[in-house]
């Protein structure tokens, strides 16, 4: 039906990850199409494996002039590769602007943001989608050609080159259970548990538990993790953050029993490599954007204001502080 399919992907690493069963489902649909994904650049090494993409189209974004020359780039690029279809997953008007731009004649996508002049077919959000699972949010764009597709878990392909360069790393420590933290989160401050508390428990698991634990980030993190690594002290602990390409860090999580994570996009990357989670929740939402699967906990409390799903905490953070250090050191007992 379609010859050349572009799917606009979503710009968080997390909803990225939760996107791939429907790149899948996307393939088993139209399995002779040419199968282009549209990405920013810090997500492309997610996507740049996969067997069911042909080719992953990256771009900068970038600010004032220089954002409208980049994009003017990018939209002569797209026009020029043919495609006859457009597959919107951002909910965001700018998503379905580039499709309206580039002239491809499909342009598919959720009826939002008042967008749909901009797309030639489109469903409703309606309430029940908003509250089902990111996965399946995506994958109900798919019931706009009223064909079953064969349903599949998030999944990230891991080169055997990252593989190898995994096992290099972890050859002397994996007759040890190897955990990994996730202490911070792009999004704000407000999806953070304490630092201080990711320290004390760092200590308690490797001291009680014999673990060897692995600080991951971004390059935003860096010192967040180097004042926790600091407080840690300890040799049983190594910090990759800002160290790792994203299958780089796939390939990490793989390797470890277990990720204690806040709400962020290594939660899914760790549940997308079938790492079980311990999850701490608190301003977000734990019905929408959960790790996947049935092998994770998560922890958070029953508090009025939550979730609010706000950036940074307006008043005392008390979602994030009611939640003890024993407790979640109770929830990874069960994975160790």
């Amino acid at each position: 039906m379609y010859k050349r399919i572009l799917i606009k992907v979503p710009n968080w690493l997390g909803d990225a990850v939760m996107s791939l069963p429907t790149i899948k489902g996307v393939r088993t649909l139209f399995p002779d199409s040419y199968l282009a994904v549209l990405v920013k650049s810090e997500l492309e090494d997610l996507f740049r494996h996969e067997p069911d993409i042909n080719e992953v189209i990256s771009y900068e974004s970038r600010r004032g002039i220089k954002r409208l020359s980049s994009e003017y780039k990018l939209i002569k690029q797209i026009r020029g590769k043919g495609f006859d279809m457009a597959l919107i997953l951002p909910r965001s008007f700018h998503s379905a602007l580039i499709g309206f731009l580039s002239k491809i004649p499909n342009r598919i996508g959720y009826a939002s943001d008042s967008r749909s002049k901009l797309l030639t077919q489109t469903l409703p959000r309606t309430g029940e989608s908003l509250t089902q699972h990111r996965v399946y949010y995506f994958l109900n764009l798919l019931n706009i050609w009223g064909r079953p597709v064969p349903f599949s878990a998030p999944r990230i392909t891991i080169p055997k080159t990252t593989r190898d360069w995994v096992a290099d790393r972890t050859r002397n420590i994996k007759e040890h259970p190897i955990v990994g933290f996730n202490t911070g989160a792009t999004y704000g401050s407000a999806k953070c548990w304490l630092p201080e508390r990711y320290a004390r428990l760092a200590r308690d698991l490797i001291n009680r538990k014999k673990v060897w634990l692995i600080l991951f980030g971004s390059p935003a993190e860096e010192k967040l993790n180097f004042e926790i690594a600091s407080e840690v002290n300890h040799p049983n602990l190594l910090n990759y953050t800002g160290k790792t390409s994203i299958t780089q860090m796939a390939g990490l999580l793989s390797a470890c029993r277990l990720l204690v994570t806040n709400d962020t996009g290594t939660m899914h990357v760790a549940a997308a490599v079938k790492t079980p989670v311990v999850a701490i929740f608190g301003p977000t939402d734990q019905i929408t954007t959960p790790p996947f699967g049935n092998n994770h906990t998560i922890i958070r409390k029953e508090i009025s204001c939550s979730p609010c799903l706000k950036r940074t905490c307006p008043t005392d953070h008390r979602c994030m502080k009611s939640i003890s250090v024993d407790e979640v050191y109770k929830e990874c007992e069960k994975y160790l």
